[in-house]
């Protein structure tokens, strides 16, 4: 398990502003993880890049150089920008760490749903890129049990605890409704859609949406009889609306304080804008501009103890069940290192087998029709045999007393009868 590493930065170390200098795009991430593929002592990588944390998942050879995080940090563009920052988890304490974030229990917003949907999407991303194979598909797999074992069973991730709705839902404290206010919701990407969805499940009705690929704008705009504006345009616009919900992937603000500011001084009310873009969608000034609420998450952090609170209940038996599944990762290593044993011995097994069956076909002078019987009856009485060791292996293993090149030792004795 010790050639399992995570290396990171999240919003434990960083607010927004700052964390957003170390995202990395999604479109971008298939060059990153070649690059990174490409230093000696790591055999797979893959990495992960949201809103609240950037890490990288990777696998060693047997080897560690001293230097290897500066490594993979000058890969990514990183190694000025603060390396002390950045946590380097190794063993047990990485796979503990990486359940947790697939599971939410390591989130701003505990129990939100979107991480484990951006774990899937990293994951696949490393897949269709050869950057991982066996090690991390089975960390992949044994996430992916735990995420369902925990939905199964708490309550950590039922009711409204996405990043957008904790956002939409800070504001209605302030607002009280949504009814009388004119919304504009910028990207109609996935956080968009969150927005969307909890908006309009709190009544908000007269709400606009624009979108750099004005297509998707409008055709989200008629799945949910709501209007839309092209992206070029909405600028022009932003007076008329009380509340700007921002969630865009551009690198850079799509909006500065300076436009805001004037947007503001015409405005007799105040203006509401939520902000959960990856990276941030507005500078971090328009929050001392006078008669804007920025919502950003900085501001969504703030209220993260309070969700604390409300899930503690929920979070000790999901850390146990975090806990059970890395524990038992060790012998799903272990079992996985013996099972190219088994197939040998199995052919090893089946070609004894086979002989002597041509023995009795040549003596006995068998028809071609019982020798068929014979064959596939041998094969049935194999595949239990196997299935049977298999089975009475992961047992022998669950006694830590067991080595597993003990095991493989002694079924290679086993194969050797046989030649």
């Amino acid at each position: 398990m010790n050639r399992l590493h995570l290396l990171g930065i999240s919003y434990r170390e960083l607010k927004s502003a700052d964390l957003s200098k170390f995202h990395i795009a999604e479109k971008k991430i298939p060059f990153y993880l070649k690059k990174i593929a490409e230093i000696k002592e790591i055999k797979e990588v893959m990495l992960l890049s949201t809103c609240n944390r950037t890490e990288i998942y990777f696998v060693l050879d047997e080897k560690e150089s001293e230097d290897l995080a500066l490594k993979i940090l000058k890969k990514l563009g990183f190694e000025n920008k603060g390396v002390e920052l950045f946590y380097h988890y190794k063993g047990k304490k990485a796979l503990f760490h990486i359940f947790k974030v697939a599971s939410s229990l390591d989130s701003m917003v505990i129990g939100e749903n979107e991480i484990t949907g951006q774990f899937k999407n990293a994951f696949e991303i490393a897949i269709k890129n050869k950057t991982a194979r066996e090690y991390l598909s089975i960390v992949f797999r044994e996430a992916m049990s735990a995420v369902k074992k925990i939905k199964s069973r708490s309550e950590i991730s039922k009711g409204s605890i996405s990043i957008g709705r904790t956002a939409v839902e800070i504001l209605k404290a302030e607002i009280k409704k949504f009814e009388d206010k004119k919304i504009l919701i910028v990207g109609a990407g996935y956080m968009g859609r969150l927005l969307l969805r909890a908006l309009k499940e709190n009544k908000a009705s007269e709400i606009t949406i624009t979108n750099r690929t004005y297509e998707k704008a409008k055709a989200l705009s008629l799945e949910n009889n709501i209007s839309s504006i092209p992206f070029s345009e909405f600028k022009n616009y932003l007076k008329d609306f009380d509340i700007l919900a921002l969630a865009t992937s551009s690198l850079k603000p799509i909006i500065n304080a300076e436009e805001i500011k004037n947007v503001a001084e015409k405005r007799k009310d105040k203006l509401y804008i939520i902000d959960i873009g990856i990276p941030r969608n507005t500078e971090k000034r328009v929050s001392n501009i006078k008669k804007v609420l920025l919502l950003d998450m900085d501001y969504i952090k703030k209220i993260r103890g309070e969700n604390i609170k409300l899930r503690k209940k929920y979070l000790s038996s999901s850390l146990k069940i975090i806990k059970e599944y890395a524990d038992r990762f060790n012998n799903i290593l272990l079992f996985n290192s013996i099972f190219p044993t088994f197939y040998k011995m199995k052919e090893s097994v089946m070609e004894f087998s086979n002989l002597e069956i041509d023995k009795m076909v040549r003596i006995n002078k068998i028809d071609g029709k019982t020798e068929a019987i014979l064959r596939d009856c041998n094969n049935m009485i194999m595949d239990k045999l196997i299935r049977r060791h298999i089975s009475a292996v992961k047992k022998i293993l669950d006694n830590k007393k067991i080595v597993a090149r003990d095991i493989i030792n002694i079924l290679e004795k086993m194969i050797e009868a046989y030649d």
